[in-house]
Parts: structure tokens; C-alpha cells; sequence
């Protein structure tokens, strides 16, 4: 009912962000985009993302937002089992030999892409639903070269993605990244798949870092929805 009502259900860690990103737009507008979790009834603890940006009402003294509220508690549990399964995978080869048949299931049947690499930029694993997406299969070579290979392309669809910043990059690197948003479209097609990445760093006990694992998923219908109650905004409020 209530910004504070939403604030109240937010769960103590994560209330710290979700109230700066609201100052945010409070004091500077445009979009607004975060996970967070949420304690339900029950204590149930769910994750939730929003999206959305921020539209002024009755002549800029007041303002509201307008988006997407949606609950990845399920994807959030299948990154993290992958995350874990990956680190494991890395650290001892005999881990390898030993999951890799449960593993191999459970990404052959995930909807989401997921691949990972070591530190070198080789790739360790790049299930079905990441060649589906991206359209093509994995390239083992210079990292520098992944975002043509791929396709890979800022928002505008014409700037190729700057490769030192590419989330699997950044993920060996040791910085996490959540909801990156990119153009894929790999030469010879048509028209390109627009993804959202989330990758993190695979560490050693010792906090080294060996790898790193990206869950990509496939964004195009919601971000079509999202250009169509724009444009349905925009129609109602000129009619």
C-alpha cells in the first residue's frame, strides 16, 4: 500500500539497497532495476527483481514507478546448485568424473544458458539452452574475440560490447554482475535474442579465483512486453 509498507517487507540485508536505489530515482528519475529478498508469511524468504522506471504525476510533484515485479526464487536456487556444482567441477577433476552425468542432466534441461570458464578463457561448460540462445557454439581462443564471435552488442544493437567488460570477463576477474543486459545477434542471423546475464566468480577455499560461471537468459519477449506498455502508456496518454 505503501512505499514503506514495501520497504518493511524487505528483507534487513538487502533493505540498505533497495532504499538507495529509490533516493536514486527519487532525486535523479530514469530506470530502476534490483534483486532483492522479501520475508513472506510464514518466514518464507523469497527473491524477488523489479523493473521499472520512474514517470512524474501531476506535474512533477509527485512521482511514481511503472514496471515489472517478479519472484526468481527457483532461478536463484538453480544459479546458486550451478555455482556450487561449478566450483567443484574446477577444483578436482575426479569431482568431474564423478557428477558429470547428474550435472550434464540438470543443464541439459535448464531453460536458462549457463557457461563456464577457467582463468585462461577456456570453456569448461556450454549447455544446450547457451547455443540455443546465442545461436552458435562455444569458441575456445582469445577472449578479446568473444564478443564478435558471439555477437555481442551494447543496447544501441550497432557498438560491438567492449570485451574487457563482457560478464564472464569481469566474473574471472572477481567482480560479480546481476541482470547485465546485452544484444546478441552472431553473423548470418537475422534478428539477435536480447539476454540477461548474471555471473560470478569461481573461487578456491583460499578465496582464488579459478573460473568464473554466467547464467544467461533469454529476455526478448519480456523486453517486447516492456516496448508494448510503453508504447500503450504513451497512446492512452495522448488520447
Amino acid at each position: 500500500d505503501s512505499v514503506a509498507g514495501w520497504i518493511a517487507a524487505v528483507r534487513v540485508e538487502d533493505r540498505g539497497r533497495v532504499r538507495e536505489e529509490l533516493n536514486r530515482i527519487v532525486a535523479e528519475g530514469g530506470s530502476f532495476q534490483i534483486e532483492y529478498r522479501v520475508v513472506i508469511r510464514g518466514g518464507e524468504i523469497r527473491w524477488m527483481t523489479v523493473k521499472a522506471r520512474s514517470h512524474a504525476v501531476g506535474g512533477a510533484s509527485s512521482w511514481r514507478l511503472l514496471g515489472v515485479l517478479g519472484d526468481i526464487t527457483a532461478r536463484k536456487r538453480a544459479s546458486e546448485e550451478i555455482e556450487r556444482q561449478a566450483r567443484e567441477l574446477i577444483v578436482s577433476r575426479e569431482a568431474l568424473e564423478q557428477q558429470t552425468r547428474i550435472l550434464q542432466s540438470i543443464l541439459d534441461s535448464m531453460g536458462d544458458g549457463v557457461v563456464v570458464a577457467d582463468t585462461s578463457g577456456k570453456f569448461l561448460v556450454f549447455n544446450p539452452a547457451a547455443r540455443q540462445i546465442l545461436g552458435t557454439a562455444s569458441l575456445d581462443g582469445d577472449p578479446d574475440h568473444w564478443a564478435k564471435h558471439y555477437g555481442w552488442y551494447l543496447p544501441d544493437m550497432v557498438s560491438l560490447y567492449p570485451a574487457d567488460r563482457l560478464p564472464l570477463r569481469r566474473a574471472v576477474r572477481g567482480e560479480p554482475v546481476d541482470g547485465e543486459e546485452i544484444f546478441a545477434r552472431p553473423a548470418g542471423v537475422e534478428e539477435g535474442n536480447w539476454v540477461s546475464i548474471t555471473a560470478r566468480p569461481l573461487r578456491e577455499d583460499d578465496g582464488e579465483v579459478q573460473g568464473g560461471v554466467v547464467v544467461i537468459r533469454n529476455i526478448t519477449a519480456a523486453k517486447r512486453a516492456a516496448e508494448a506498455l510503453k508504447l500503450a502508456k504513451q497512446e492512452a496518454e495522448e488520447a
